[in-house]
């Protein structure tokens, strides 16, 4: 609990949770304004497409400005970016409007880099170096978001026009001034010890691939499950109530994986818990496959998520290792390459279902998970010299 009297992971825990409530909220509102906008399908994967990379662009390029202006700046301005352009994109007419989303998705971007960063930093400070533990914490805030952004934008947009959505931004902007003065008071910066920082030279070439492959098969597989499972259970004439139910079902075994994950990454490894967590979760991606329409299905689909969550935030971590001294271009770097990564799987995911049927996507999933879990035994970290300074590098990463 020690963790939730840090100012500066709550500000970003809760920023976290609004920022992706406003992203949970795009699919919705692309749907809803493709007819009175006159979108195709093609343009509605065009704009979702435009949409992920816009954000994932922003990340590395704000986390570079994050390590020297402040993780603390970078977080409320990413927030309050993102909260004024999803409100012009919810107010204005026309396909403007969408140009408006894609420039609110680089706000998201700059918060997820600094954001994360921060996270990760309180839980060095905090939790005496449990930091995979912290940053799965903070991850699980912004699946709840994606979980909330939906349920609460939908009710918004079947009672009210899209307009009514700007409540939802201006909560986000109340987040986002709040998160401008509310922060852990600075302490006296000592020098670093001699050792601490590991530049990324130190690790092999085989490591860096490792780690990205690893990255991307874990990211592909989340994209294939979220993106098709819904279609999978309408063509096994399931009802949009029981797939919507199905496919939350997913989510909530991630995030619940995220703190299982996170926790046990530090302390038995987070090489071991990446190989455990993806290769046990293709085993219900193989049955999911082939199961049918079964009540089996609420089971498999939650332990699919709850494998698929639990290699996330030490992925993550173990990223920003490689850059000690710019934690959040590190963030940006790895989110950015991690999202994008994952959106184009999906892509090539989608061509291949036009061929040959959903189902066997889930297989392929199966098959790029167990992939990424072998890739992870390769991911052997070097252990840096301990860390006296740690609260004084804490706080002034965040001023």
């Amino acid at each position: 609990m020690s963790l939730f009297r840090d100012k500066n992971f709550v500000t970003a825990a809760l920023g976290h949770m609004m920022v992706d409530s406003l992203n949970g909220t795009r699919a919705i509102i692309l749907t809803f304004l493709s007819i009175p906008l006159g979108l195709t399908n093609t343009l509605l994967g065009l704009y979702t497409t435009l949409y992920v990379v816009a954000g994932a662009l922003a990340q590395p390029v704000f986390g570079y400005l994050a390590d020297r202006v402040g993780l603390r700046r970078v977080v409320a301005g990413g927030i309050l970016w993102m909260a004024a352009f999803f409100t012009l994109g919810v107010m204005v007419q026309g396909r403007i409007a969408l140009l408006f989303l894609v420039f609110a998705s680089m706000g998201s971007g700059a918060f997820h880099a600094a954001g994360t960063a921060q996270a990760t930093m309180a839980g060095r400070n905090t939790l005496d170096g449990r930091e995979t533990l912290s940053a799965s914490l903070f991850f699980v805030f912004g699946q709840t978001g994606y979980f909330m952004g939906p349920i609460i934008g939908g009710m918004l947009l079947n009672r009210w026009e899209p307009v009514s959505l700007a409540s939802m931004a201006l909560v986000a902007a109340i987040t986002g001034l709040w998160a401008t003065f509310y922060r852990s008071p600075a302490v006296a910066v000592a020098p670093p010890a001699v050792g601490v920082k590991i530049p990324v030279s130190s690790y092999p070439w085989f490591f860096i691939l490792s780690l990205a492959l690893t990255a991307g098969f874990q990211s592909w597989t989340q994209q294939n499950v979220t993106t098709f499972l819904p279609k999978y259970l309408f063509e096994l004439g399931q009802s949009p109530a029981q797939y919507g139910l199905l496919s939350a079902l997913f989510m909530a075994g991630s995030a619940l994986g995220n703190l299982l994950g996170g926790s046990l990454a530090d302390r038995y490894g987070r090489w071991k818990v990446i190989f455990i967590a993806l290769a046990s979760g293709a085993i219900p991606l193989f049955i999911l496959a082939n199961l049918g329409n079964s009540a089996w299905l609420f089971l498999f689909i939650l332990l699919a998520g709850l494998g698929n969550g639990s290699a996330y935030s030490a992925v993550v971590v173990i990223a920003q290792r490689l850059m000690p001294g710019g934690i959040a271009l590190a963030s940006g770097l790895a989110l950015a390459f991690i999202f994008s990564s994952g959106s184009l799987g999906a892509l090539v995911s989608g061509s291949i279902a036009d061929q040959i049927g959903i189902a066997p996507i889930f297989t392929l999933s199966a098959m790029i998970s167990l992939a990424g879990g072998l890739l992870a035994l390769g991911l052997r970290e070097k252990k840096p010299a301990p860390r006296p300074a740690a609260k004084a590098e804490f706080a002034s990463s965040h001023d």
